[in-house]
């Protein structure tokens, strides 16, 4: 497959997905809004905006992953050390994602330290250690580094959750957003390189990760009892996956030069896809349900084929009309997700340190709440652009 330079609808997709996460994930404690600005309740059949944007994310994860390792394999980096990267990068998003699991369940005394302060000092230690230093620092990165993941070894060392009582160190009681985000990523990029980076091979496992989740359901895996303790086969693996390889494909066909020469000619196979994928989530919808907590089939083909449509439209106006020439804040934000999902828990720790809560307030409710989650989200990824564009670009 030819390389193509970095494509910015890709990080516009990014940016905006990360602006409405910040959104949802903040409106999430506002009381009476209208039902569609939060997620579905866990027995509904059903899905609103709200529960497209985990999806999203899982589906430009995939959209990057083409392009991350085929860069790796120009550079002359060997199948066996991108394998190493794909498996380091793994590892780094299920230990965020479990420290971040964790922090909601701090007993302050077992601990020692209050639950805000021991939040607040996990992601001091994480920026550092997940910071990209310029080549004349990397010497004094590498320490910074160091020290911050002794840092960080000690905030767990001292860890203490649960209630008086029930006190336990830190668990696995699922992975976090950012760990499930790590096993889509694992199996969807290990995919790409043992499939020869072939488009339609990609395409077809999207019906496969479908196929686990069916197979999940009938029983198929049950003798799998150790990964069944750890992983949710039909969800974590099927239902998320699918996502994730949707969104390689999608790449992989938008930038296909070889086939596809014209750009136009790209953009009606991408909705075609996209097409296709509602065509298959309204098939199955009958049997199985729209549902994002069961990760469900239909759930994840509806959602990957609205992301497939969204990300067309801003190719569409970005690198066919030629439109938003100007560089954004968005961008920026879009080329620093990590750094961008982990500011609003710094607000909402330095606010818990501060003793500052808007309960009881009227930004708790109503408008007035949601317009106080859009200033958030918008101040987050103003924050996250500002520091990207002064070269602060966090990486796992």
């Amino acid at each position: 497959m030819p390389s193509s330079p970095r494509l910015r609808s890709i990080d516009l997709l990014r940016g905006l997905t990360i602006l409405t996460m910040i959104f949802v994930n903040d409106v999430a404690s506002v009381a009476n809004i209208p039902w569609w600005m939060k997620h579905m309740p866990q027995e509904a059949d059903g899905m609103t905006f709200v529960d497209v944007v985990f999806p999203a994310f899982l589906f430009i994860v995939g959209m990057s992953i083409p392009f991350a390792l085929d860069k790796r394999l120009r550079e002359s980096d060997s199948v066996l050390g991108v394998i190493k990267h794909i498996l380091v990068r793994t590892a780094g998003l299920l230990f965020l994602g479990v420290l971040m699991v964790n922090m909601h369940d701090v007993n302050a005394a077992a601990t020692g330290i209050s639950r805000s302060l021991w939040m607040l000092l996990v992601f001091l230690a994480a920026i550092p250690l997940w910071t990209v230093f310029p080549k004349d620092r990397r010497r004094l990165g590498q320490w910074i580094k160091i020290l911050s993941f002794l840092f960080l070894l000690v905030l767990m060392f001292i860890y203490r959750g649960g209630p008086d009582g029930n006190v336990h160190w830190l668990k696995t009681s699922w992975w976090g957003i950012l760990g499930l985000i790590g096993w889509a990523y694992c199996f969807s990029s290990l995919l790409y390189l043992a499939l020869q980076r072939r488009t339609e091979f990609m395409v077809a496992m999207v019906g496969l990760f479908t196929l686990v989740f069916i197979g999940d359901k009938a029983g198929f895996f049950s003798s799998l009892s150790f990964i069944r303790e750890y992983l949710y086969i039909g969800g974590h693996i099927g239902g998320h996956s699918l996502i994730t390889c949707a969104g390689v494909a999608a790449a992989m066909m938008i930038r296909d030069e070889s086939r596809l020469p014209k750009l136009s000619a790209r953009l009606t196979v991408l909705l075609a896809f996209a097409g296709s994928l509602a065509l298959l989530a309204y098939a199955l919808a009958p049997y199985y349900g729209i549902n994002k907590v069961g990760a469900t089939p239909s759930w994840g083909l509806y959602s990957a084929a609205l992301c497939t449509g969204l990300f067309a439209l801003i190719f569409w106006v970005v690198d066919i009309r030629k439109k938003l020439v100007s560089r954004s804040l968005l961008d920026h934000a879009g080329e620093n997700p990590l750094l961008a999902y982990i500011l609003p828990d710094i607000y909402y720790a330095l606010l818990g340190i501060l003793g500052l809560s808007f309960a009881d307030t009227v930004f708790a409710s109503g408008l007035p709440g949601i317009i106080r989650s859009v200033l958030v989200a918008v101040l987050a990824v103003q924050l996250t652009g500002v520091a990207t564009k002064h070269g602060l670009r966090m990486r796992f």
